[in-house]
């Protein structure tokens, strides 16, 4: 890529390269039996350059076409939008966990069997029911360099299995989902067993509930849906547009003084974990509300110099709420690992659900990123949610949805959050949050 930066940057003020190599396999059971064991693998070239102030894209797929990038986006750059920003210089980047060796080389045979004993397992706990299992395998390359004289790259790798249970009868679907991220052991299968056991005898047990205002324990299953509502306000677009709620808000309390939120690029070994963003500038740990206060906005490079401030790592070329990256021209603004420390002496989740005469648990909502969520309402279908009496989960609640906002629920309406904290058991593990108590959401 040297050689094509060294070309491109003789013919315009700046140029950027981006560039990603991907495998992907996957085995997938499905009605009680093997389906499929398919690998795929993409390759691809994206490039961005600013001449006369205005920026222009191209991009190639797989290993051709790259050398004739720049006369591509030279061609469109009179057409594009103008620019403020500069591409980052060299800067001393961050180690951080992104490569398992064992990861990589797993086999598909082995991943075959993987998927093959959690579906044993679950027929032998659900014969009457129709089980599904599967295990995926995501690794890939990339690389960025401009000529402002940066240049990183990185390997990843990800890993993770799956097993689901689904109930038919007369006027009911009932379907339990969950994963295990990385490979595991046969502990982790049997522990991802008793878990599935539990849940799917608690959701075969229908329970009713009445429309109306309800205490309303979080589950961290359900906050990278939920989330999403508030990513929306701290978005540096969104306050530069002066569509956020956050906008002028900054060194303002905003959320409960029991939370803090952190965006961290850097932690752990997910999808999100990266020495640099898609631009080439460095992540790092920040919180973006520090015991409710909002401390600023996360941006990309193009909002970063629209709002005078420096960028805070967060242009990616990545769909938020899918695993593999999105190769394509432009970047846009997305939260890394978010993380939300539990309450130090807080309550343990069960303790939570103890002290509810009624009310309801909230394990997923897939779609509680509707409604106006720049203004951080929501509202969702409770795909997977129970009703809390006199203390313990007693039974499934269906045909229900739930609504709120978001900046209330965490912040005048939170009541507390647990001690423990846990990741998304649905792959969304670049999440980690506590249990959160909201005294009261709209159920209808």
């Amino acid at each position: 890529m040297a050689k094509l930066i060294d070309d491109i940057a003789k013919k315009c003020s700046s140029c950027e390269t981006y560039s990603i190599t991907s495998e992907k396999s996957t085995v997938e059971y499905t009605n009680n039996r093997l389906k499929s064991c398919d690998t795929s693998q993409s390759a691809g070239t994206a490039l961005r350059l600013i001449n006369d102030g205005r920026l222009g894209t191209a991009v190639a797929s797989g290993e051709g076409r790259v050398e004739s990038l720049g006369e591509l986006a030279l061609s469109v750059a009179p057409y594009g939008p103008k620019v403020e920003f500069s591409f980052p210089k060299s800067a001393k980047l961050r180690e951080v966990s992104l490569f398992d060796k064992d990861e990589a080389e797993i086999p598909v045979d082995e991943m075959v069997s993987l998927g093959g004993k959690i579906l044993a397992g679950l027929r032998k706990d659900w014969p009457d029911l129709i089980c599904g299992a599967g295990a995926s395998k995501y690794t890939h390359d990339v690389t960025i360099a401009n000529s402002e004289g940066f240049s990183g790259s990185f390997q990843g790798t990800e890993f993770g299995c799956s097993g689901s249970v689904q109930a038919s009868r007369q006027g009911d679907i009932f379907q339990w989902s969950s994963s295990i991220s990385g490979i595991p052991s046969d502990e982790d299968i049997s522990k991802f067993l008793e878990r599935a056991n539990k849940w799917v005898k608690l959701g075969l047990e229908v329970a009713h509930l009445e429309a109306g205002s309800y205490p309303v324990v979080l589950a961290p299953n359900c906050m990278p849906f939920l989330l999403r509502a508030l990513e929306a306000g701290v978005k540096g677009n969104n306050i530069q547009e002066k569509k956020s709620p956050l906008t002028g808000k900054e060194g303002e309390q905003v959320l409960s003084t029991n939370l803090t939120l952190y965006d961290d690029p850097t932690w752990g070994r997910t999808n999100k974990t990266v020495p640099f963003d898609d631009e080439g500038v460095p992540t790092k740990k920040r919180a973006i509300f520090d015991k409710g206060v909002f401390t600023g906005p996360i941006t990309d490079l193009e909002y970063a110099a629209k709002l005078g401030i420096e960028s805070t790592g967060n242009g990616y070329r990545v769909q938020h709420i899918y695993r593999n990256r999105v190769l394509s021209g432009g970047v846009s603004i997305a939260g890394g690992n978010w993380r939300i420390p539990g309450m130090e002496n807080g309550p343990t989740k069960e303790e939570l659900i103890a002290d509810i005469d009624c009310g309801v648990y909230v394990d997923c909502s897939f779609d509680c990123w509707m409604g106006n969520i720049i203004n951080g309402q929501f509202t969702g279908t409770l795909h997977s949610a129970y009703k809390i009496e006199k203390g313990k989960l007693v039974g499934r609640l269906k045909h229900l949805s739930f609504s709120g906002n978001i900046y209330d629920a965490l912040g005048k309406d939170l009541v507390t959050c647990s001690s423990e904290v846990e990741r998304p058991q649905m792959g969304f593990d670049y999440m980690e949050t506590p249990y959160i108590l909201v005294k009261g959401l709209s159920i209808s």
